[in-house]
């Protein structure tokens, strides 16, 4: 798991069949499983699982261009945070399309499609001590 500041170079085939990164982006959280994708600058190519957490800044962007670009990319997971709305959006990749698997704006746990060993909580993510802590 990489927390932003962390470059992905997203990557798509070239005409002769080598990677060839196509754009660069720093995810907010994301989980790369294979450690082969791991340099000194960062990810080369699609991680597992993203996370974006929406600010008003953001928002436009990360529903988006960002959830187009990791659609593209292949990404297996996406998750969209909001914290002023205290909810999560889930959307897993299926047959090159997001799929949404959840919405969550209450207490219970939110599992985690593509790893299901992951799991989180709602109240780990939006306890108002988490909250007031800055976390």
């Amino acid at each position: 798991m990489f927390v932003a500041p962390f470059d992905v170079r997203l990557t798509t085939a070239g005409a002769n069949g080598d990677q060839q990164i196509q754009t660069v982006v720093q995810p907010d959280i994301c989980v790369v499983c294979d450690a082969g994708q791991l340099d000194e600058r960062g990810c080369v190519g699609t991680p597992t699982l993203v996370v974006e957490i929406l600010s008003a800044s953001t928002m436009a962007y990360d529903t988006k261009v960002k959830f187009d670009l990791y659609e593209e990319s292949g990404v297996l997971e996406y998750w969209i945070v909001s914290p002023g709305k205290q909810g999560m959006a889930v959307y897993a990749l299926h047959e090159e399309r997001y799929q949404t698997v959840g919405s969550f704006y209450r207490p219970g746990p939110i599992a985690c499609h593509t790893l299901p060993e992951l799991a989180l909580d709602w109240v780990d993510i939006f306890h108002p001590s988490v909250k007031a802590a800055g976390v």
